[in-house]
């Protein structure tokens, strides 16, 4: 139902199907009653509206839509696309370790247009990955691949606090 049925069954297979999809969820200005998922999530998202349920919905079904041209199937090492990766880092709760460890290897850019309250938000943001975090720097924190930006200089700033507290904890 709705004019974006016919490109929402075919996004995973057709990259212009996916793009226009894309497309509208980050530039359209209300969400349409009609949409049927997964482009209600992908507005939430992209807008900062967005809730974990609408990120599990987009990870368990439809987690190629969330990576810069991807196909199904195929989201490993591609970067996040920067305006749903903002609008993830808004939501409250728990994200999937992939996708927080996407967050962190994918070399990805992301819009930190929505976030009102700086301090708050980031604290969420790193929140939210701060599992993937402390593993990735346990075991190599060369993995981390973040375009340059704010997003890089707070995970850069928790990197130096996860590896102070890990010499405190050595220490005694």
């Amino acid at each position: 139902s709705g004019m974006f049925a016919p490109l929402l069954r075919t996004s995973h297979q057709n990259p212009a199907a996916q793009r226009i999809v894309i497309h509208v969820a980050i530039h359209g200005d209300d969400v349409n009653t009609k949409w049927r998922e997964p482009l209600p999530s992908l507005w939430a998202l992209a807008h900062g509206k967005g809730t974990a349920a609408h990120v599990d919905k987009m990870w368990n079904s439809h987690r190629h839509l969330l990576f810069e041209g991807c196909a199904r199937d195929t989201v490993k090492g591609a970067p996040l696309i920067p305006s749903l990766a903002g609008g993830i880092l808004c939501v409250s709760g728990v994200i999937p370790y992939e996708l927080q460890e996407a967050f962190l290897t994918c070399d990805c850019s992301v819009d930190m247009a929505k976030f009102e309250d700086i301090t708050e938000d980031y604290g969420r943001a790193i929140k939210l990955i701060r599992k993937a975090l402390e593993d990735v720097v346990k075991h190599d924190d060369s993995k981390i691949k973040i375009k340059e930006g704010t997003f890089k200089t707070a995970v850069m700033q928790e990197v130096i606090k996860i590896k102070a507290q890990d010499r405190t904890m050595s220490d005694d």
